[in-house]
Parts: structure tokens; C-alpha cells; sequence
């Protein structure tokens, strides 16, 4: 009989690669400098800038350092989607993650003196990995 060994070879296989999509997802990890002339800023005439993004990538978190002129905040999430609190210069932020395909979506809630403000920002790469785009929603 050998459609069960047939059955029994698929299986195996599935079983070896149980989450085909996560074997799909970018590497995000790098310094990512913002291109201001295709940038866009809600609400203002001319695109905010300079910023950069420093990301660095672990098997348990993934962290996201951005600096814009002198301001420099770190967060942390972690790779699970769990909550991850990052203490900040001017209070406090609690971040999660989750992917979309090959999209990275992070959830961001500042606590900026006791005022929450909600960030949903979603991350993609370009075909050839050197192109970070990043839109972000208040």
C-alpha cells in the first residue's frame, strides 16, 4: 500500500514547515534613513525630517530606535504580539506586533503626560529589500 506512506511523506512535510508565511516575512533589521522627498507629513506642508530608523531584530523582540533632530525614542515589541512596555523621555509607550503577510504592523500607545495617543504603523519593503515604507495612522 503505498498511498499511506504517500499521505504519511505529506504530512511529514507539512509538519516541518507548520507556518510556511513566517518563513516569507522580511527582514526589517537595519538603519533606515528617511527619503524627504517622497515623504509625506499629515497636516503640514513639508514632510517632517530628518528621521532615522535603527532596527534591530532578536528571536524574542524586535526594536525600533528612531531619531528625528535631537529626539531619540526607543521601543520594544515583542516578537510573540505581546504588550511590551518602553519607558521614553517624556513618559511612556506600550507596544505590540503582528505581521500581515509579509507586512509588519506595530501598535503603539504613548502616554505622553497621562494623554494617550494610539500609532498604528505598518511597515513594508520594497521587492529588493532596500526600500522601507512606513505608514502610519494616529
Amino acid at each position: 500500500m503505498r498511498f499511506p506512506a504517500l499521505v504519511l511523506a505529506v504530512t511529514a512535510l507539512l509538519f516541518l514547515n507548520a507556518n510556511p508565511v513566517r518563513a516569507q516575512r522580511p527582514d526589517f533589521a537595519g538603519t533606515w534613513v528617511m527619503d524627504r522627498a517622497q515623504s509625506a507629513s499629515a497636516g503640514q506642508a513639508e514632510a517632517i525630517g530628518p528621521v532615522t530608523l535603527v532596527i534591530r531584530v532578536t528571536p524574542s523582540e524586535l526594536i525600533v530606535e528612531r531619531t528625528q533632530s535631537t529626539n531619540k525614542r526607543t521601543i520594544h515589541y515583542r516578537a510573540d504580539g505581546g504588550d511590551t512596555q518602553s519607558t521614553l523621555e517624556m513618559g511612556s509607550a506600550t507596544g505590540r506586533l503582528r505581521w500581515d503577510g509579509p507586512r509588519l504592523i506595530t501598535e503603539t500607545v504613548y502616554d505622553v503626560q497621562g494623554i494617550p495617543i494610539n500609532v498604528k504603523a505598518t511597515h513594508s519593503l520594497s521587492s529588493d529589500g532596500r526600500e522601507l515604507t512606513v505608514q502610519s495612522e494616529l
